[in-house]
């Protein structure tokens, strides 16, 4: 099996010579320009060029079958930046391929390198839809890698050029997966901002309005639980999420509910005996609540820093 992966290695590389040769030869005649015209002298640089290109995807494909994608990855990208810098009116062949060169490379920065030149090449084609998916596929990557500051700055940029695009329900995608990555970082001020916002734009469509209440009531929990924001901050919040939505009925009773409680705490003396009672009806109240409306992870990690920020620092004094 080894001898067999280093044929077809020595076949590849043999292939990548031969293209790098011809490429070579190409740049010292300097004399040559690429013609549109009919006549057959003046297309041959242009054909040899795609000579090159099938030979660096000839290269590919014998590198994967040796199990070398990295150096395939590296055949494929020649073949790309070809297209691209070489042949006019092939921005879109060259972007197709910077794209395949990103998805069978194991090295994260070649990887990482051959997307961002195919946005860049689907933007100069003016394809953004494309280059939106590629980014989706960079941001999706970032996550997987737990680099959360990156999946976010590429999450951003997907939703933009879904934007451009005006696909609103990719937007919204992009923008909840921005708030739930910044929570993760329990960034909870920027996360209660996005996603408030994100409860607006769901607003304006008939199929995501529903679910506009569901990234308010984060959006609150999220200044209830910051240790950066007081009481009125997120009561603040909780009003502009009413006065936003009048579906915000539920959570809105839940919330000041809360509210109610973690004041009562508050105006409580150090009397013992008076704690126990106060800690029942808060524990009670989310019981009751999470019998009609599950909580999720995220509002569950929510509240349990609610609980400690209020009501267990309340209970050792």
């Amino acid at each position: 099996m080894k001898d067999k992966r280093e044929t077809w290695n020595n076949i590849a590389n043999e292939r990548l010579e031969k293209a790098k040769t011809g490429s070579a030869i190409l740049k010292q005649k300097k004399g040559h320009r690429f013609s549109t015209s009919s006549n057959f002298i003046d297309k041959c640089p242009s054909l040899q060029l795609n000579d090159d290109i099938s030979m660096y995807l000839d290269a590919s494909d014998a590198f994967i079958i040796g199990g070398s994608m990295d150096d395939a990855s590296d055949a494929i990208f020649r073949a790309a930046s070809i297209y691209k810098h070489e042949i006019p009116d092939s921005i879109a062949e060259a972007a197709d391929l910077y794209y395949r060169a990103g998805n069978i490379a194991i090295n994260k920065e070649k990887q990482r390198k051959s997307f961002e030149n195919s946005v860049s090449a689907y933007c100069d084609d003016e394809d953004y839809f494309r280059a939106a998916r590629v980014q989706l596929v960079m941001a999706k990557n970032e996550e997987v890698l737990h680099d959360r500051t990156k999946a976010i700055e590429e999450y951003r940029a997907a939703s933009q050029f879904f934007q451009a695009i005006k696909m609103d329900e990719q937007v919204i995608c992009c923008c909840k997966k921005v708030a739930q990555l910044l929570v993760d970082l329990e960034e909870y001020t920027s996360a209660a901002q996005e996603f408030f916002d994100l409860g607006l734009m769901q607003l304006k469509f008939n199929l995501q309005k529903y679910h506009a209440k569901k990234s308010f009531f984060l959006s609150c929990l999220l200044l209830l639980a910051s240790s950066e924001h007081t009481l009125s901050n997120a009561s603040a919040q909780i009003e502009k999420a009413k006065n936003a939505d009048f579906r915000f009925d539920s959570e809105y009773q839940f919330l000041n509910n809360i509210l109610g409680l973690i004041t009562k705490v508050q105006e409580e003396t150090k009397d013992e005996s008076a704690q126990p009672s106060t800690l029942d009806e808060f524990a009670d109240h989310l019981f009751e609540y999470n019998q009609v409306f599950p909580f999720d992870h995220v509002e569950l990690k929510l509240l349990n820093q609610v609980h400690t920020k209020y009501f267990n620092a309340k209970c050792k004094n």
